[in-house]
């Protein structure tokens, strides 16, 4: 539809010079055809400062054309009209023209490009759009323009408007045509105007009304003097009143007692439910248990050093609301430990009622872990009919049917805070407690607040540390279950002779490289973060690393003292980690690598470093993989998958690798001793890594 008419290009007395001529045009005897596009795009670029002067020669010529003599007030009102033209020349204009955001707006929905019609008046222009589904957009019609593109653009401004009609595009509109779309805009909104403020016309006459009218005299009613009998009309009324409450508080109990009927019913149902679906479970885990598939994992589970700990968890979890459980790292207690629950609620019939949360402090932790645990148990997680699933931030593996979930703490508050708080949960494993960040604080504190309003919760705490005491005070004496660690055969190999493995030598301009011509001076001085040590060089003689102990390392070859004689330990050597990883590969056995890293940067470079190079380039023989919480789940779980025979795998991650997560086939351990830890500083709010 058209948009509302407005003062031609922004004001009424150059509209009406328009009209003017317009009118000229068209009375005239002999009308000029209109020219080329291409000459009439030259001619049509005057300067702004000639405009009057070339508008007042074309209303004389237009006026000697039509046998007319010149008119002053033609010759002005054309010199204005030449001069309104003038402002919608972009060519000094450096944003988007109304055009442009008119064709990009229909781009990005990937609909048709609208299509704009011209419409010649003798020399002037108007212009319309037609987008799709044959709907068209027209300027009023009282606007005409001298150009092509200035019509162009004016019904470009006013599809914008029709389109748009509520929000400010005016405001990145050309300032000629943004005084187009408010003129428009404006006129089109009259008539709702017109009717708002007829309204508040009205009201305002009716509130005078009622002002002017004179006020009514209230006249008291006397009393009445109460009659024969009332007394007796009182009591029966009481009694009828009597009567109703009574039938009232009647229909309420009965109406209690009916929903508190449904409430048994519907309960009942639900423990018929769940006792059927108890008994498929149960037989589908006999039947899982006795297979080859079943006695794979039983075997499995036997040889971690956490299957002691089945049958006393069983019998905690029956006579406590909360245990807990402390195994080393490597015992399977974040794996084993779950499913112990999961299987004595599906040995005993009672699966169809059971609803285990297993909550991880990381989502790399939690997603690994269901991965993990399904695929004991041969499924796939958060499969059809899965027992196991997860669920962390924007990502969620679960069905009606999952009876053990992974999650992150954060998932696990949020269920505290639905009402009512943990709906159909059973049991709450926290792994991880002794890391004791604040989201695992606040789960154990609303926990121990729950625990009173839900005596058949079961809470289980893991942790891998001695500090299982202070949770069980904590827990008002909960027991505490420990399990040892699985025992490896394991070497320890320092830095020196490492050096002495791999014969590195410092080159001289390795940035883990101190100089002998420098003194290390150290001071320590005070801040806003506390003391703080500081350590600088200046020249002069003396060794260049300060914790060198010649004596200490009396026994080493010489290359191995120059080199720790010289070695910045505050630098990670990547050229050093390079040389160890083909000692490794050249001299020890198969098996993957681990290196712990402080951060992602240092990742990166040395991922950068070990890719580019020709001896840990060859994807057939080195698969590197980074492990950061900023990858994506796909390249996280990368690093859990089995290499092909002759593929060495190297994994390059902060310690979240330390406890977290458990890597299968990790044989080696690079150690540089670095690692990021975050402080607070309470009285400066201030945190520092």
């Amino acid at each position: 539809g058209a948009v509302g008419g407005g003062g031609g290009g922004g004001d009424a007395k150059a509209a009406a010079a328009r009209a003017a001529i317009m009118a000229k045009y068209q009375t005239a005897s002999v009308a000029k055809p209109v020219a080329p596009a291409e000459e009439e795009a030259a001619a049509g670029a005057p300067a702004a400062a000639n405009g009057q002067e070339e508008g007042s020669n074309q209303a004389s010529v237009a006026a000697s054309e039509a046998g007319e003599e010149e008119d002053p007030e033609a010759v002005a009102a054309a010199a204005a009209a030449a001069a309104a033209d003038a402002e919608y020349d972009l060519s000094g204009w450096s944003g988007k023209t109304p055009k442009t955001m008119l064709i990009e707006w229909f781009q990005k929905r990937q609909q048709p490009r609208p299509k704009i019609e011209l419409e010649s008046l003798g020399r002037r222009f108007r212009a319309s759009v037609l987008v799709t589904g044959g709907a068209r957009v027209e300027m009023p019609d009282d606007e005409t323009f001298e150009k092509k593109e200035q019509a162009e653009q004016a019904a470009a401004t006013a599809a914008l408007l029709q389109l748009f009609p509520e929000q400010p595009l005016y405001r990145l509109l050309p300032p000629a045509y943004k005084t187009l779309w408010l003129q428009w805009s404006q006129v089109k909104r009259a008539p709702q105007q017109e009717e708002a403020a007829a309204a508040l016309l009205a009201r305002d006459r009716y509130i005078q009304e009622l002002a002017g009218r004179p006020p009514q005299p209230f006249e008291r009613k006397p009393k009445r003097k109460p009659a024969a009998g009332s007394l007796e009309r009182s009591e029966e009324e009481e009694a009828a009143f009597a009567r109703v409450r009574q039938e009232q508080r009647e229909a309420e109990d009965e109406a209690q007692a009916l929903e508190e009927e449904r409430l048994q019913v519907r309960e009942a149902a639900q423990r018929q439910r769940a006792q059927l679906e108890g008994v498929r479970l149960q037989v589908g885990w006999e039947r899982w248990r006795q297979g080859d598939e079943g006695q794979a994992a039983r075997l499995y589970r036997e040889s971690l050093p956490v299957s002691t700990l089945e049958e006393p968890l069983r019998r905690a979890m029956e006579t406590h609301q909360v245990a807990i459980v402390c195994g080393e790292t490597g015992s399977g207690k974040s794996t084993q430990v779950p499913q112990m629950l999961l299987e004595a609620a599906l040995g005993n019939g009672l699966g169809g009622a059971t609803s285990i949360i297993c909550t991880q402090p990381r989502r790399i932790a939690a997603t690994s872990l269901a991965r993990r645990v399904a695929n004991e148990r041969c499924e796939q997680v958060g499969g059809r009919g899965a027992l196991v699933g997860y669920q962390v931030r924007l990502e969620a593996k679960r069905t009606e049917s999952t009876r053990l979930l992974f999650c992150t703490t954060g998932i696990a508050l949020r269920m505290l805070l639905c009402e009512p708080p943990l709906e159909g949960i059973s049991h709450v494993v926290v792994d991880e407690v002794h890391e004791r960040d604040t989201q695992t604080d606040l789960l154990l504190l609303l926990l121990r607040e729950l625990l009173p309003l839900r005596p058949k919760l079961r809470v289980l705490l893991m942790s891998a540390t001695v500090q299982s005491e202070t949770f069980s005070r904590y827990f008002d004496g909960a027991p505490v279950l420990t399990a040892q660690g699985r025992s490896f055969p394991v070497t320890e190999h320092p830095l020196e002779a490492v050096l002495a493995y791999t014969g590195h030598v410092l080159s001289p301009d390795s940035p883990c490289r101190v100089t002998t011509a420098q003194n290390w001076h150290k001071a320590s001085f005070a801040t806003h973060r506390g003391t703080v040590r500081q350590e600088w060089a200046d020249e002069g003689g003396g060794n260049g690393n300060p914790d060198y102990d010649e004596a200490r390392y009396d026994s080493c070859p010489e290359h191995v003292r120059a080199a720790l004689r010289h070695m910045n330990e505050h630098v990670i050597n990547v050229d050093l980690v390079m040389e160890l990883l083909g000692y490794i590969d050249a001299e020890l056995g198969d098996g993957a690598v681990l290196v712990f890293l402080p951060g992602l940067a240092n990742i990166t470079e040395l991922l950068s470093a070990l890719v580019g190079s020709r001896a840990f380039g060859d994807p057939d023989k080195w698969r590197v993989l980074p492990l950061h919480s900023s990858l994506s789940p796909a390249e996280q779980q990368q690093v859990f998958e089995t290499m092909p025979p002759g593929v060495r795998k190297v994994v390059l991650a902060t310690n979240i690798a330390e406890t977290s997560i458990t890597i299968d086939n990790i044989v080696y351990v690079i150690d540089p001793g670095f690692a990021k830890q975050n402080s607070y500083n309470p009285e400066f709010r201030v945190y520092s890594s």
